[in-house]
C-alpha cells in the first residue's frame, strides 16, 4: 500500500512540475525597463488559453459526511486534464476531463462488526467524466503591482460521468 501511494505521489509531482512552468503567465513582454500593464487594461498581460494535465489518487470518500456500505476504500490512480479560456482578468470558462477507478471492500471491519452490505467488494470504472465551469478568479488583479503567490477562485458548473460499477457478493 505504501509503495502504491509513493508511486502515485511521484507521478503527481512530476505531472505538476512539468505542467505548471509551461503554462505560466507570459513575462517576456515586460522587461525590467517596461512597466507592467495598468490595472483594468484588459487581457493583454494574460495568456487567454491554458491547458493542464493532472494525476492523483482516487478513493471512495464522502468529505461532508454520508455513509458507505464498504469499510475499506482502496486508493487508485486517476488522471485528467483541462482547457481554460480566460475571457477577462476575473472571468474564465474551463472544461475538465477525468478518468480513473474507484474500489472498496469489507476486509477491515471495525470491532468485529458484521458487514452492512451483502457485497464483499466493488469496483467502478470511470470511463470518462467531464465538467464545464465558469471560473471567477479573485486574485488576478495585482493591486500592488507585485506577483501574487495565491490566487483564490470560485467555480460553478455542470458535469457528467460515464461509469460502470461491478459488485462481488
Amino acid at each position: 500500500m505504501r509503495k502504491n501511494l509513493l508511486k502515485i505521489a511521484s507521478i503527481f509531482s512530476i505531472a505538476l512540475i512539468s505542467v505548471t512552468g509551461n503554462f505560466a503567465q507570459d513575462t517576456t513582454k515586460h522587461s525590467a525597463t517596461t512597466v507592467a500593464p495598468p490595472l483594468f487594461s484588459g487581457t493583454s498581460g494574460f495568456r487567454t488559453w491554458s491547458v493542464g494535465l493532472q494525476a492523483g489518487a482516487m478513493m471512495p470518500f464522502a468529505a461532508f459526511g454520508g455513509k458507505t456500505d464498504f469499510s475499506k476504500g482502496l486508493t487508485r490512480l486517476e488522471y485528467g486534464g483541462y482547457i481554460k479560456y480566460q475571457a477577462t482578468h476575473t472571468i474564465g470558462i474551463q472544461l475538465d476531463i477525468l478518468r480513473g477507478t474507484l474500489e472498496g471492500n469489507n476486509d477491515k471491519l471495525w470491532g468485529g462488526a458484521p458487514p452492512v452490505s451483502p457485497y464483499t467488494s466493488f469496483k467502478t470504472d470511470v470511463h470518462w467524466a467531464a465538467s464545464l465551469s465558469g471560473v471567477v478568479t479573485l486574485g488576478n488583479i495585482s493591486w500592488s503591482q507585485l506577483h501574487t503567490a495565491i490566487q483564490p477562485y470560485l467555480s460553478l458548473g455542470v458535469g457528467y460521468v460515464n461509469f460502470n460499477p461491478t459488485t462481488v457478493s
